[in-house]
């Protein structure tokens, strides 16, 4: 386990599941968090977005397990210069019209 990142309640930890042989993120995030968006990604499978595997309500926090992609987060691209945000869009608007 690895702690990836944590600010502000949440925490974001890598995991390297053995029975699939893949590392997964787990994110932890306060109890009273939205997940809309996250469940309505679960089972939605494309090229640009990572996989959702499952959301997890507790009463002490929410759970969304997704999958692990390795390289830079679109944190460490901001601030991005236009033609890299013109990129980032073409890529989020493919994803989202699959």
């Amino acid at each position: 386990m690895a702690l990836l990142g944590k600010k502000e309640g949440k925490e974001v930890l890598l995991f390297r599941n053995k029975r699939l042989q893949k590392s997964i993120i787990i994110r932890k995030l306060p109890p009273e968090s939205k997940t809309g968006v996250f469940e309505k990604l679960t089972g939605i499978r494309h090229i640009n977005i990572a996989n959702i595997y499952d959301v997890i309500k507790e009463e002490e926090a929410v759970y969304v397990i997704e999958e692990y992609i390795d390289g830079i987060s679109v944190g460490e691209l901001i601030p991005l210069d236009s033609k890299g945000a013109q990129n980032v869009v073409i890529q989020l608007a493919s994803a989202l019209s699959a």
